[in-house]
């Protein structure tokens, strides 16, 4: 592949594949980042056929226009190696401007690839109405949500047949086709993720699955930047509560000020279940006598129900998964599984990929990557965890977060200041907003030469290696795609 290839072709292909399609906000980040950059992607572009069809047409398009122009222009010229390189200079030009064609593709594509999701939608929900004993279990909130979904399904699969989305399937499209490809008579649960990017998002998956479980994980400032404000948000997650059926179970996180603040409002029936990482409350499932590891390994704790109990550990290494085990515990009673096969399915959970995950390396360094928590909690959860390794040097690498809006500055210098009275190094990829983490970091009285700056991620990548000793802990938290600067 060659450079121009690589760096602005490739690039821009990647640019709108990361923005979704969405014409808007690949013109904004084109004309932010002037459609080429000079690194190696991190990004791989996924070929879908979407993909594949934008690209063929845009093509068509570049190609049309470079010949319509070059004969417009035959006979303009009296020097045949002046049309030449006039023809050459267009050429480069119509290249670089390849983001105009893709987003006049897209336009062009758009009434059909409206067609195409109404149909599949359409197609799904006509299939749902064969399966009206489905327990369908849905999951909605700013974070949390994957790691959920994991272990309800972890829990359930005990006793159940269950199907889930997979990986970040978590739209109405996404969740059609899953429908369509996967779900068969066999099927008894269905554990849906729910993603929300607008107001309406997850009114219109429940319209398609509605949900017999809603579970709300939690609300804080992620995508704020696409829904607006925290009230736009708090509304939107909430659509998996007022689009529940009638006689809904509904399970939310009591840990959590937005949630347990805003509840009431959207809570007109049915029986809600409030769950939490740190206390027991009213539940019969019970969690105690907890225990972090130092070498990294894990948590143990006692889990009892109605005077049954049971010792674990498992290979996790944040409070919150506590949470995630009641709320996985409460909705398997509420389906039927007796405390033994609970036990076991949460002995099955493992850390899911690049969410606190905690790896051995050489030279005795813990890695915990926590690269795809991306939110305000995710990062406070991650810092806490960095905490409790009292006997090493604790290092944290990050580019910050995205999609935060007006409210980064403030989001941003909260990291620092709790990073501040924790960390011994911090590592920052230089963009638009780790200024404002070690503006915090400044505050909270961290000495500035600790914290080191880095131009891109792959050098970040390349120092650590240098940076670090044997007994470190080293907290990778969040990814910065290329879609942000």
């Amino acid at each position: 592949m060659s450079n121009p290839l690589r760096f602005l072709y490739f690039y821009q292909l990647t640019l709108l594949q990361l923005e979704n399609y969405d014409v808007g906000r690949f013109f904004n980040i084109i004309v932010k980042s002037g459609g080429i950059r000079f690194e190696q992607l991190r990004t791989k572009l996924v070929w879908t056929s979407k993909l594949k069809t934008v690209v063929t047409v845009s093509a068509i398009l570049q190609i049309a226009t470079f010949v319509m122009i070059v004969i417009g222009l035959r006979g303009e010229f009296e020097s045949v190696i002046v049309w030449i390189l006039s023809c050459i200079f267009i050429g480069i030009f119509l290249f670089w401007g390849t983001f105009i064609f893709l987003l006049f593709s897209i336009v062009i594509l758009s009434p059909l690839d409206r067609l195409l999701k109404w149909y599949v939608i359409r197609c799904a929900k006509q299939k749902m109405r064969n399966y009206e004993n489905l327990v369908i279990v849905g999951i909605a909130g700013s974070y949390g949500k994957t790691t959920m979904k994991e272990a309800i399904s972890a829990v359930l699969s005990q006793k159940l047949s269950v199907l889930k989305t997979p990986e970040n399937i978590n739209t109405p499209l996404g969740i059609s086709q899953l429908i369509l490809e996967k779900l068969h008579e066999n099927v008894q649960v269905f554990v849906v993720e729910m993603g929300e990017y607008y107001r309406g998002d997850i009114q219109d998956i429940c319209s398609i699955v509605m949900p017999d479980i809603s579970v709300v994980t939690g609300i804080n400032e992620a995508h704020l930047e696409r829904l607006g404000s925290l009230r736009v948000t708090t509304e939107t997650i909430f659509e998996i509560v007022q689009n529940k059926k009638k006689e809904g179970f509904i399970v939310i996180n009591a840990d959590d000020i937005y949630v347990r603040e805003n509840y009431k409002r959207f809570v007109k029936d049915g029986d809600i279940e409030l769950y939490s990482s740190h206390k027991n409350g009213k539940s019969d499932v019970g969690i105690t006598d907890t225990y972090f590891h130092q070498d990294g390994t894990g948590l143990s704790f006692t889990i009892s129900y109605q005077g049954q109990k049971k010792r674990m550990k498992i290979p996790f290494l944040g409070d919150y998964i506590f949470g995630v085990i009641r709320a996985s515990a409460k909705i398997g009673l509420r389906l039927g599984l007796t405390f033994p096969q609970i036990v076991a399915g949460i002995g099955t959970l493992s850390p899911f990929p690049h969410r606190l995950q905690p790896i051995q390396s050489q030279r005795d360094v813990l890695i915990i990557d926590d690269s795809y928590n991306g939110n305000p909690n995710g990062v406070e959860e991650a810092i806490q965890t960095l905490e409790k390794f009292t006997k090493r040097r604790k290092l944290y690498v990050t580019p910050g977060l995205v999609e935060i809006g007006e409210e980064s500055t403030r989001v941003h210098q909260d990291i620092g200041r709790k990073l501040g009275k924790v960390a011994h190094l911090v590592l920052l990829v230089r963009n638009s907003v780790t200024p404002y983490i070690s503006k915090g970091l400044e505050k909270s009285g961290f000495d500035t030469k600790k914290i080191l700056w880095f131009e891109n991620a792959s050098v970040l990548f390349q120092e650590i290696q240098h940076i670090s000793r044997s007994g470190d802990v080293i907290l990778f938290q969040n990814d910065w795609p290329e879609n942000y600067l």
